[in-house]
């Protein structure tokens, strides 16, 4: 939707009276200028008729009949040598053709008459055409060459002191500016310009200047401003009876409503403007005024209305043969095509509107045609293609100096860059386009540019593997900031891509806010959209709900039926995330109801694709077959390729899980030909992932184990070139394929190769990134193996001189209560002992779940707060306490005997305690609050620790070494990085720490990593670093939380000062271990011992804070 901006445009007659035509939307008007003064001579007299009657025919809108009686004066002018008449009858005949829009052969005409003025000494006919020249190359986005006619008009007028023609001038190059998108400086010309107008009394140019401060204001994203101005050049217009900028301004206001997303005011405010310009028979205004109607439906989502309004305009404009229209309203057609998911017609669309605009030489439309046209590239998710035309828009936006096209081609290729998982790249264009809009004063795109940064910030990764080796293909989140379809998005995405959620939440909020202060609605609902999108992938549910609640309320409040269907997906999906698919099968059908309603393809694809999932998910497969299919014929319909093989990949998973593996694979097959065929890498990976879980299950052990082969190769093929941040992300959705590998050669009976698999898909990326950090402070460069042998592992195991334990948890999918839940079904186990020798054993831990009601996932933390381990946010009064644990109260000395723990209410928050100095009888009683800290217990049974024991270590306990001397080294996997191995009890009660010396790693190559670094680094005391206790900094423990001052650790202090004494050194204590003093420090030290806090799993803070 085009504001109407009026121009300045000078008719030359013998009085060069300047008039007030309406540019883009509403066309020059010839009915108000004087009629030529009469001479006595026939021919003049025959001349000066055939003159009038051509500004009669302009007049009236009968532009090419105009041009034929100019013609015909002009003629005879020359004939008797009428310098005077010639010059004006040749710029009328440049306005003509303005009006028709051949701004060539009116720029022909404008320089004739400019050169026959300068040469009779005309100096206001010379202004009045540099003016109009001005207009015409404006009007083909030429805005510096406008500017240079404008310029030396209001010289000139100022130079013979004519204020009207003055005023003229400085409105026109307000408009210069304004399309240059420097709207500060179009605001002072117009307010200059209107000064002018008021002290000469010239109410109609008091009116047009009025409206373009209204469009500037607007342009700013001030539309509170903008309206003010519009409903008074609205009531100036209504006084004087000026029916052109009535028009203009009824637009202007409807606009600004729009924007303000108050789109149903916009269709009464068009209606009302449109019946003005119905009323003057203005075909061309007209057409562009229904087009408008149809970009306000658009708006409301209502695509089907919206493309009968543009219909209606494309053939208005056709027949009245107004380029400029038909381009618009193809443009329209392309956009309302596109939002349907109707992508190929919308590229037909878009494509004629471009031919048109460069047809014309118009290269700021030809920008924007560009950029729409990357637009449903980028829906596609043909992000390549989409890119190099965002780079075309870009290119010519910064030849002609169009800073809000910049801005717009930079947020496009941002977007692009994104989806491809270069974020580093999207941010830094996301922050060049932050910049201009910032710098042009542009609120609105501040805004969306925030938004594309805080997008940045939280991306959405593609997939997730279910543990049982699914790849559950799920439609996206539907995020409001721009209609992006991803790759796929995941099930229950608890995965931290970048951890930065924190400033992506802080950028939503921001963005927020100035929708809010320019009263942008629309805008409003989408960053409120993006924060539950933000709060939604860090798993923080409840809170994402309250913002797609709010997202929805504004949606059903501007009549957005395209944003209510939106919000009520993403709601579904939060509920679908917390295993209540019940309640999200109601909102995916409120959803797909819109979506039917509304005509949205697109929409209705990916809602069915989510309801059929929660129809799997609840164990309904027959509907959710019914359901995947219907999805998958939407995708043929539109053409969807990328859809269709995610539909063939849903529908595979749930005839999978009913046991028709045949079936299954069949489907996946043909999923993986759609991603072969359209390039979709991760496609083709998940495809493979699929049909080698369907084949294992089936049986079908050779082809499972070359299936998952090539999956993995590809997996590995997409890493290199990655960020490290990225790496772990996307070896996160990977991983799996690598379990279900181990699983298949344990079946095949090869344990060694398992061995392999699992240290291959071991926290490679953070292999790979201790390899790169090492070789930074080292000369020699570190280059870890693509995948360690099992000759190399057993060489590893003997440089270390160390037993290696290798684990990992495999999972399956199980019928559970109706519904289908991935749980534990089996722990591997690898012992390598420094002799080479390798052992394999393997856990039944179904029973954990089927009998004991527990699972490792519970076993874990509940051992750690068994003996006083805290988690995240945990305090005193949250630590859990056991008859015989020892603590230490707030009042007590350093050297006090530690109390006993006797006896636990939970209810009251009491412990009753007592002292080995006290009568047996006598104890005392203390709120738990009281406790300053727990301290080793006495020797008592802990039955989660000796669970976990049994789990764990008495499987092989056989095979580890006798000796407590030798190490034993465990390489855990997933939660078992957070099992208390030292603290582990055997059936008598013995820590694993009294048998063995125990240490862990995140994978069997970072041994050999550490190991190889190690040798490169002197052993003198001097280079150990201890730190102990340092001074805790406020940190945000998750996105949105308020930061908090973490406790200090008076214990950590004591160990770190112990250990260094040992060592005759010093530790960095409080104070003195600030971050710029340990990272010093860290390249040259051999030992490294930290005893402080260590942040796990949280967002923002993961690691060491200092």
């Amino acid at each position: 939707m085009q504001l109407t901006k009026i121009s300045f445009v000078a008719l030359l007659t013998s009085l060069a009276t300047v008039y007030v035509p309406l540019k883009l939307n509403l066309p020059t008007s010839f009915a108000d200028l004087p009629v030529l003064a009469q001479t006595q001579s026939d021919r003049k007299a025959e001349a000066d008729r055939m003159f009038q009657q051509g500004l009669e025919q302009a007049g009236n809108n009968q532009f090419p009949a105009a041009v034929q009686s100019f013609i015909g004066a002009l003629k005879i002018y020359r004939e008797i040598g009428d310098r005077q008449s010639e010059a004006n009858t040749l710029g009328s005949m440049g306005l003509a053709y303005y009006s028709l829009e051949q701004y060539q052969q009116a720029i022909e005409f404008y320089q004739q008459a400019l050169a026959i003025a300068r040469s009779i000494g005309d100096r206001k006919g010379e202004a009045a055409s540099l003016g109009n020249l001005g207009n015409a190359y404006s009007d083909l986005g030429q805005y510096q060459q406008a500017l240079t006619f404008y310029q030396q008009a209001l010289a000139i007028a100022r130079s013979i002191g004519d204020r009207k023609g003055e005023a003229a001038s400085l409105g026109n190059l307000g408009n210069a500016y304004s399309d240059l998108r420097q709207y500060q400086q179009a605001l002072t010309f117009y307010q200059q310009a209107l000064a002018i107008a008021r002290e000469i009394g010239d109410r109609k140019v008091e009116a047009a200047s009025v409206d373009n401060l209204g469009n500037a204001y607007s342009d700013l994203g001030q539309y509170q401003q903008a309206l003010t101005f519009y409903q008074q050049a609205l009531a100036i217009a209504r006084e004087i009876g000026y029916a052109r900028v009535e028009a203009a301004s009824l637009n202007n206001l409807a606009q600004a409503y729009a924007r303000l997303g108050q789109y149903r005011r916009t269709v009464e405010l068009s209606e009302q403007s449109l019946l003005i310009v119905r009323q003057q028979g203005d075909r061309t205004t007209e057409a562009t005024l229904i087009g408008n109607l149809g970009i306000a439906y658009h708006k409301l989502r209502q695509y089907q209305k919206a493309i009968e309004f543009s219909e209606q305009a494309l053939d208005r404009a056709r027949q009245i043969g107004d380029r400029i229209g038909e381009a618009n309203a193809l443009s329209n057609l392309g956009n309302s095509y596109d939002a349907l998911g109707q992508y190929k017609r919308a590229i037909e669309f878009h494509q004629q509107c471009l031919a048109i605009n460069r047809e014309l030489g118009d290269r700021s439309r030809e920008a924007g045609s560009l950029l729409h046209l990357g637009h449903v590239h980028y829906s596609l998710e043909q992000f390549q293609q989409a890119m190099a035309f965002y780079q075309q828009s870009l290119a010519i936006s910064r030849e002609i100096r169009a800073r809000t096209g910049e801005a717009y081609a930079l947020g496009g290729l941002g977007n692009a860059f994104g989806s491809l998982g270069q974020y580093a790249r999207a941010i830094e264009l996301h922050q060049q386009s932050l910049a201009i809009s910032r710098d042009i004063g542009d609120r609105s795109g501040v805004g969306s540019a925030l938004n594309n940064l805080g997008e940045d910030y939280s991306r959405l990764q593609a997939s997730e593997v279910q543990p049982n080796g699914f790849v559950c293909v799920a439609a996206p989140l539907r995020v409001p900031l721009h209609k992006r379809r991803c790759t796929s998005c995941d099930c229950n995405p608890l995965y931290r891509h970048l951890g930065q959620y924190q400033q992506a939440i802080e950028l939503h909020q921001q963005a927020l806010a100035i929708k809010r202060e320019i009263g942008d609605r629309d805008g409003e609902y989408k960053s409120l959209g993006n924060l539950g999108v933000a709060y939604f992938s860090v798993g923080q549910y409840q809170q994402a709900v309250e913002f797609y609640q709010q997202s929805l309320a504004i949606a059903r409040e501007i009549g957005d039926r395209d944003g209510e269907s939106d919000s009520l997906g993403n709601l579904g999906l939060a509920f679908s995330s917390v295993g209540q698919n019940q309640q999200a099968i109601e909102f995916y059908q409120q959803a797909l109801a819109i979506d039917r309603e509304i005509g949205k393809r697109d929409g209705q694809a990916s809602t069915l694709v989510n309801l059929g999932n929660a129809y799997r998910a609840l164990g309904q497969n027959e509907r959710a077959i019914e359901v995947q299919q219907q999805a998958l014929a939407i995708a043929r319909e539109i053409g969807d390729r990328l859809g269709e093989s995610h539909s063939l990949g849903n529908l595979g998973i749930v005839y999978d899980i009913q046991g028709q593996y045949a079936r299954a694979i069949e489907l996946y097959q043909q999923s993986l030909a759609i991603a072969r065929e359209i390039g979709d890498r991760d496609g083709e990976r998940i495809g493979l992932s699929n049909i080698g879980a369907a084949l294992l299950k089936s049986g079908n052990l050779a082809d499972a184990t070359e299936a998952l082969r090539s999956a993995i190769e590809i997996a590995e093929s997409l890493r290199p070139g990655l960020s490290d941040a990225n790496k772990v992300s996307i070896f996160d959705k990977q991983a799996r394929t690598y379990d279900l590998q181990q699983a298949a050669l344990i079946a095949l009976n090869q344990p060694n190769a398992a061995l392999e698999i699992a240290e291959r898909g071991r926290a490679r990326a953070f292999v790979e990134l201790l390899a790169q950090r090492f070789s930074s402070t080292s000369t020699t460069q570190l280059q870890p193996p693509k995948s360690l042998t099992l000759q190399q592992i057993q060489q590893i195991a003997q440089a270390q001189k160390a037993t290696l334990i290798q684990y990992s948890i495999i999972y399956e999918d199980f019928h559970i209560q109706g519904s289908i839940e991935s749980q534990e079904s089996k722990l591997y186990i690898w012992v390598i002992k420094p002799t080479g020798e390798v052992t394999f054993r393997q856990v039944d831990l179904k029973p954990l779940w089927q009998q004991q009601n527990t699972s490792l996932a519970n076993l874990v933390p509940d051992s750690r707060q068994s003996i006083g381990v805290r988690s995240r946010g945990q305090n005193q009064q949250q630590l859990a306490f056991l008859p015989g644990d020892l603590v230490k109260l707030n009042t007590d000395a350093p050297d006090s005997e530690p109390w006993e723990v006797v006896a636990v209410d939970t209810t009251a928050r009491m412990l009753t305690i007592r002292q080995s100095s006290f009568p047996p009888d006598v104890t005392l009683k203390r709120p738990i609050a009281d406790v300053a800290a727990k301290v080793e217990s006495r020797r008592s049974n802990n039955p989660r620790l000796q669970k976990l024991y049994q789990l764990l270590i008495q499987p092989i306990s056989d095979l580890l070494p006798s000796d407590p001397n030798a190490r034993v080294i465990f390489i855990p996997q997933s939660q078992l990085f957070l099992v208390p191995f030292t603290a582990l009890q055997d059936a008598q009660g013995k820590y694993l720490i009294e048998k063995h010396t125990i240490l862990t790693a995140p994978a069997i190559q970072v041994l050999e990593l550490t190991h190889r670094r190690r040798q490169q680094v002197p052993g003198n005391a001097k280079n150990i670093l201890i730190i102990g206790n340092p001074t805790m900094p406020k940190i945000s423990l998750m996105p949105g939380e308020a930061p908090q001052q973490l406790a200090a650790l008076p214990n950590a202090e004591r160990e770190a000062v112990a250990i260094a004494s040992i060592f005759n050194t010093q530790p960095l204590i409080g104070n003195q271990a600030v971050k710029s003093a340990v990272v010093a420090k860290l390249p040259t030290a051999r030992i490294i011992h930290l005893a402080t806090h260590g942040l796990v799993n949280y967002p923002p803070s993961s690691g060491v804070p200092l």
